[in-house]
C-alpha cells in the first residue's frame, strides 16, 4: 500500500509540473498585435508630426511576418527578426534591435535594422539618431 501512495504521488507531482504553461515573454510575442502611430518627430518633418487615432498608420505584427500601413494603404510587408539590444539613443534607451526584411518588390532597401523600446502598450522606433535627420516613431497598442 506504501508503495501505490508514493507511485500514486509521484504521478501526481509530475502533472502538475507539465501542466504548468509558461506566459510567453518572447519578444517577438510581445510585438505581436496592432500598433497605431501617434507620435513622430525628428530628421526634417514639416507640421507637428502628431497623428490622431484612426489616421491609418499602423504597423502590425504577427508571428515573425509585419505589415506596414501609411494612411490605411498596405505600403510595406515581410518577415523580422527581434532580439535584445540596449542603445543609447536620442536621450533614451532602447531595449531591442528589430531587422525588418521587405517583400515589397517596391522597397528600395530590402532588409532594415532599427532599434526599439518595447513596453506593455508602447513601441518607440528609433530611425536613426535625430542629430543626423533621424526620426522617432511613438506607437501605441490598439
Amino acid at each position: 500500500m506504501k508503495h501505490l501512495s508514493k507511485v500514486m504521488m509521484s504521478l501526481l507531482v509530475l502533472l502538475t509540473l507539465f501542466s504548468c504553461k509558461k506566459q510567453k515573454n518572447e519578444p517577438a510575442a510581445q510585438l505581436d498585435g496592432n500598433w497605431e502611430l501617434r507620435t513622430a518627430f525628428g530628421g526634417n518633418m514639416v507640421g507637428s508630426g502628431e497623428y490622431a487615432p484612426g489616421s491609418g498608420n499602423m504597423l502590425k505584427f504577427s508571428g515573425n511576418s509585419y505589415e506596414r500601413y501609411s494612411n490605411g494603404t498596405k505600403v510595406d510587408y515581410g518577415t523580422f527578426v527581434i532580439a535584445k539590444e540596449k542603445v543609447a539613443i536620442n536621450n533614451s534607451e532602447s531595449n531591442f534591435n528589430i531587422t525588418f526584411t521587405s517583400s515589397n518588390p517596391n522597397i528600395f532597401i530590402g532588409i532594415m535594422k532599427q532599434s526599439i523600446n518595447l513596453s506593455a502598450n508602447k513601441l518607440t522606433v528609433f530611425l536613426g539618431v535625430i542629430a543626423a535627420d533621424g526620426v522617432e516613431y511613438h506607437y501605441v497598442r490598439l
